[in-house]
């Protein structure tokens, strides 16, 4: 019984003893924190999921980048925000450019082979359409051009490369229109945009569609790989 109370007492005092304070984590060496969100808006809470960020290897101070986040114009809005940096992600300023209301669903974006040149991929608001678009300056304020639309798609993933001064353009997504369930398609422009042709990946059975992510990607050789799974 004695050696229970001191026990006891023991854990009584240790828990009353004053929490020692921790020192912050110290900052990582060549990562940098930026919050994405201007200045201008930074009182918004709304929940920003699903970021995507493009870049250009021949000018490493622009790039843009996406969310699921609202047009500051409220309901109403006719367009949707894309966030742009023209110095190495320091400072962002919001562009309503892509042609959704108020918000898009699915978004991905990919830098063309002459900056400031943008492909992106949306699911547009209302109904959902699969929206391929083109800006061939994303500062600029003026809506993208919408270059190809159809419906029942999900999870468009753009890629881009630049092959003989044309862009080649590649959209991986989840076409429930295809055949068979064999759902993996990649639509592919060589014309930066103009036309597209959707190029069926799948060859084997499915449980009626494959998984929802089709991810093209661009060796430096131009050849392009893309990983989905059935």
């Amino acid at each position: 019984m004695r050696t229970s109370l001191i026990a006891v007492a023991a854990a009584l005092c240790i828990a009353c003893e004053a929490p020692v304070p921790q020192a912050p984590p110290g900052k990582l060496a060549g990562v940098r924190v930026v919050d994405l969100i201007p200045v201008s808006l930074s009182g918004e809470t709304w929940q920003d999921a699903e970021p995507f960020l493009a870049l250009y290897v021949s000018n490493t101070q622009l790039l843009a980048a996406s969310a699921f986040t609202p047009n500051p114009g409220g309901s109403t809005s006719a367009t949707a925000p894309i966030f742009v940096s023209n110095d190495g992600g320091d400072s962002w300023t919001l562009r309503n450019t892509l042609p959704s209301q108020l918000q898009t669903a699915d978004i991905t974006h990919a830098g063309g082979g002459s900056p400031p040149v943008l492909y992106a991929g949306i699911l547009k608001v209302p109904g959902f359409p699969l929206n391929e678009l083109k800006t061939v300056d994303f500062f600029s304020p003026a809506t993208m051009t919408l270059q190809a639309s159809r419906a029942d798609i999900d999870q468009p993933f753009v890629r881009a490369t630049e092959v003989s001064s044309a862009d080649r353009v590649y959209v991986g997504l989840n076409d429930f229109d295809a055949p068979d369930g064999r759902t993996a398609t990649v639509d592919v422009s060589l014309n930066g945009g103009t036309t597209y042709t959707a190029r069926r990946i799948e060859t084997r059975n499915t449980l009626g569609q494959n998984g929802p992510s089709i991810r093209p990607a661009v060796a430096q050789d131009r050849t392009v790989y893309v990983a989905y799974f059935g």
